[in-house]
């Protein structure tokens, strides 16, 4: 099984490969190129929105990534399983699971990427900036962010998995409400988004329960962050996680009857 989700895997990564290189090339150079404009010295009499543009063209294309990126991984799913691919899709001697379960690592992996190449491109252009750089004044050196790391506590690698459960479970959500809405004959695209308005309600109320209170949320925010406070966080993010894999899976299955 895992040979052949390894198989499904690496025909959805070439997919993504194919064009999200190009994207983060222009992210690296539009770093580059912001970090050397705002560390040359500004003349008295030139504006500053003449001496960022850069800055804001940088600005566009972290946005163009993390965009094009989302963009990729909901049409990934949607052309290759619920259109006329689809119908080869589920010829394969694979079982629903496994497809569901490539698109769904395939896309976590993907906004992950995304994200890093983002925080690496801003880190990259700040190092370029230094440390007297006006964006950055002298906050940005490694001393700092490392004593800062320590300072958040010994429940802050839960934390971290916490947040990277939280985002396979928003990409399962998706998938979830993208599979339900096949059911209707029009307004596909409005009633998933109208759905996914209720169903984080009704998970933030349950959550709210769950945690002894309403208005939790469903990551933590306090620091230091300790085990017993960022656990039952995770755990719930977990089991909301595997009920919308599964919610995927079954609308595959079952409602729309493509096995």
């Amino acid at each position: 099984m895992l040979k052949k989700l390894g198989k499904l895997l690496r025909y959805d990564f070439l997919y993504y490969f194919r064009i999200m290189p190009v994207f983060y090339l222009a992210l690296a150079l539009s770093a580059v190129a912001a970090g050397i404009q705002e560390r040359a010295i500004v003349p008295p009499n030139e504006s500053a929105m003449d001496n960022g543009w850069l800055i804001i063209v940088f600005g566009c294309v972290l946005v163009a990534v993390v965009t094009v990126n989302l963009v990729l991984i909901f049409q990934r799913f949607r052309e290759n399983l619920l259109k006329d691919p689809g119908y080869l899709m589920f010829t394969l001697p694979v079982t629903v699971w496994s497809l569901t379960a490539s698109k769904a690592v395939s896309a976590f992996c993907m906004f992950l990427l995304s994200i890093l190449a983002c925080f690496a491109a801003s880190l990259l252009m700040g190092l370029i900036i230094g440390e007297t750089g006006k964006f950055t004044g002298e906050n940005l050196t490694w001393t700092l962010i490392l004593e800062g790391l320590r300072s958040l506590g010994p429940g802050f690698p839960l934390f971290m998995l916490t947040i990277l459960v939280f985002i396979f479970k928003q990409i399962c959500l998706i998938y979830v409400l993208i599979s339900a809405s096949q059911i209707l004959p029009r307004f596909r695209a409005l009633a998933g988004f109208a759905v996914w308005f209720l169903v984080v309600w009704v998970e933030q109320f349950l959550v709210g329960i769950f945690l002894g209170g309403a208005g939790q949320g469903v990551l933590p925010y306090l620091v230091p962050f300790t085990l017993g406070h960022v656990l039952p966080y995770f755990l719930v993010n977990l089991v909301f996680a595997a009920l919308y894999f599964y919610g995927v899976g079954l609308f595959l299955k079952k409602t729309l009857n493509m096995e």
